[in-house]
C-alpha cells in the first residue's frame, strides 16, 4: 500500500508546481551545496543536493524518501505491539498503520517523508529511556531544521510530561535542564523561521497568511472571521463528508469519520488511571499531540494543508489515547 502510494503521488504530481520541483530545481541550480543550507524547504533541497548532482531522477528520490518514511511504519507496528488480545486495541491499531492520508503524504521525497520516522523514534527512544543515544540528537537536530516548531512542541511536550514522573528530583532536574537549554540555545532557528523580529512582525505575518488563504486555494476558509474552536475542528475532523468537492477530499472526509468514531469509543472506554501512573511515553505523545494541534489551529486555512499537516500529530495522538486506554500495563 506503501509504495502505491508512492507511485500514484509521483503520478499525481505531474505538470503541478508543487514543493517537489522547488526542492528537485533548487539542489539542481545551485552550484555551491553550503548555498542551499536553511531551515524549511531549503533543508530538504540541501539534503537531496548530492543525489539530484549525480543524476537521481524524480521517481529515484520518490522511492528513497518512501522507503525511509516505511522504516517509520514498521517501527511504529513493533511499539504497537498487535499480539495484546484486545479487539478494539487491534482493530484500531490496523486502521493507524493503514490511514490513507499519512501514507500519501510521507510517500514523495518532502518533509512528512523524515518527520514521521524521526517523531516515531523519538517515541521509541522515550519509551525505552535511551537518552544517552547520539542517533536521538541526531534525529532531534533535523527536526529542528525540518520543521523548528515542531522540535519546540515535542521539547515542550517531554519537558512536561517529565515534571510528573516518579523519579528522582536530582534524574528529574538534570533531564529538565538539559531539556530547556536546547530549547534556549536553538529559540534563534525558530525566531528566523517564523520570520518574527517584533509583535507586529507577528500580527504582520499573520495577515499575509490570512490574505494568502483568502485569494489561493479551493479549499481555503478566512482566517479572520472563523474562530479558534472552528479551526480546531478544522485541524482534526475537516473536510466533512458534506463539504467534499473532489475525490480526494471524498478520500479524506471518510478517513476523518473513521479517526472521529475511533477517538469518541476510545475516550468513553477509559480505565480510571493517575497521571503519575501514565506511562512516561503515553504522557509524551498525548502532549506533544495536543501541542501540534493547538499551534496548527492558530494558523490552518486549507482543508489540503491541514489533511498534511495531520501526519505530525495523528499517530501519536491515537498511539496514545491507545495506551491510554490499557490503563497502567505497559502494552
Amino acid at each position: 500500500m506503501h509504495f502505491s502510494m508512492c507511485f500514484f503521488h509521483w503520478n499525481w504530481i505531474a505538470g503541478k508546481q508543487l514543493d517537489v520541483h522547488f526542492f528537485y530545481n533548487t539542489a539542481l541550480n545551485t552550484d555551491n551545496w553550503l548555498e542551499v543550507f536553511g531551515v524549511g524547504s531549503r533543508f530538504i533541497a540541501f539534503l537531496i543536493y548530492p543525489l539530484v548532482n549525480i543524476g537521481v531522477s524524480y521517481l529515484g528520490l520518490f522511492v528513497l524518501f518512501s522507503s525511509i518514511s516505511l522504516v517509520g511504519y514498521i517501527n511504529l507496528y513493533r511499539l504497537l505491539n498487535l499480539s495484546i488480545e484486545d479487539g478494539l486495541y487491534k482493530l484500531t491499531s490496523s486502521i493507524l498503520l493503514l490511514l490513507p492520508s499519512v501514507h500519501f503524504w510521507t510517500s514523495f521525497f518532502g518533509k512528512e517523508a523524515l518527520i514521521f520516522p524521526l517523531m516515531i523514534f523519538l517515541l521509541y527512544s522515550v519509551k525505552e529511556k535511551k537518552y544517552k543515544n547520539p542517533v536521538l540528537y541526531i534525529a532531534l537536530l533535523l527536526i529542528l531544521f525540518i520543521r523548528p516548531y515542531l522540535f519546540f512542541l515535542i521539547l515542550g511536550g517531554f519537558g512536561l510530561a517529565l515534571i510528573t514522573e516518579k523519579i528522582n528530583l536530582k534524574s528529574k532536574l538534570l533531564i529538565l535542564f538539559s531539556t530547556i537549554l536546547i530549547g534556549f540555545l536553538t529559540l534563534p532557528i525558530l525566531i528566523k523561521f517564523l520570520k518574527i523580529t517584533s509583535i507586529n512582525s507577528f500580527i504582520d505575518n499573520y495577515g499575509g497568511v490570512a490574505k494568502y488563504a483568502s485569494e489561493n486555494g479551493a479549499s481555503s476558509i478566512n482566517l479572520l472571521e472563523s474562530n479558534y474552536f472552528e479551526r480546531i475542528f478544522l485541524v482534526l475532523f475537516r473536510p466533512a463528508f458534506y463539504e467534499v468537492k473532489n475525490i480526494y477530499q471524498g478520500v479524506i472526509s471518510l478517513e476523518n469519520i473513521f479517526v472521529f468514531i475511533i477517538i469518541i469509543i476510545i475516550c468513553f472506554s477509559f480505565k480510571k488511571v493517575k497521571i503519575k501512573e501514565i506511562y512516561l511515553d503515553v504522557k509524551f505523545v498525548l502532549l506533544s499531540a495536543v501541542f501540534v494541534i493547538l499551534f496548527l489551529s492558530i494558523y490552518m486555512y486549507n482543508f489540503g494543508l491541514a489533511s498534511r499537516m495531520r501526519v505530525m500529530f495523528i499517530p501519536y495522538l491515537i498511539y496514545g489515547l491507545l495506551k491510554l486506554r490499557s490503563g497502567i500495563k505497559n502494552v
